[in-house]
């Protein structure tokens, strides 16, 4: 669990308060309860995080056995600090997602699975349209409404819309 705050280079760790979030959500929501009591490590990133020319706020990472026999965490949680700090009310759909990236495979390991459409729905029925590309989502969904013809329209590259694999978002 979470020990004193400190600082490596642009790295920080989590207070104790992320921790209860996490928690929280793990026993509240069903997508994610296999998580309750997965040892995850939480830290921050203090300046912004990139992928692709897009700005990400979290990325996830599995540890190895190895890995686990050093430090005893099965995973990890590295957050943006900057949005984190200043954007309280999106703290839960914010952790949510970072956690939907987990499974617990057949050996009882934990594991990364990228972001597909299960994850997505169910980030949108808890927590609605929480960033913009939701809300561009949810548009283009009122679009086919009573009718089959329609054809979405696709984000310009300047909306910065892209949710990214691999355990980035």
């Amino acid at each position: 669990m979470p020990e004193e705050v400190k600082t490596i280079g642009n790295y920080r760790s989590a207070e104790t308060g992320v921790y209860q979030v996490m928690r929280r959500l793990m026993s509240a929501y069903s997508e994610i309860q296999e998580l309750d009591g997965r040892q995850i490590k939480i830290i921050f990133y203090t300046k912004e995080m990139m992928s692709k020319g897009h700005r990400i706020l979290g990325k996830v990472a599995a540890f190895s056995d190895r890995d686990r026999m050093i430090h005893d965490y099965d995973g990890l949680i590295v957050l943006d600090y900057n949005f984190w700090r200043t954007h309280s009310d999106l703290r839960d759909p914010i952790m949510f997602h970072q956690l939907c990236h987990f499974y617990v495979d057949e050996d009882g390991r934990l594991k990364i699975q990228s972001p597909d459409i299960r994850e997505f729905f169910a980030v949108a029925k808890h927590f609605g349209s929480w960033y913009h590309g939701l809300k561009h989502f949810n548009q283009q969904l009122e679009l086919f409404e009573g009718d089959s013809n329609v054809v979405p329209l696709k984000p310009r590259p300047d909306d910065n819309l892209s949710d990214t694999a691999e355990g980035e978002s």
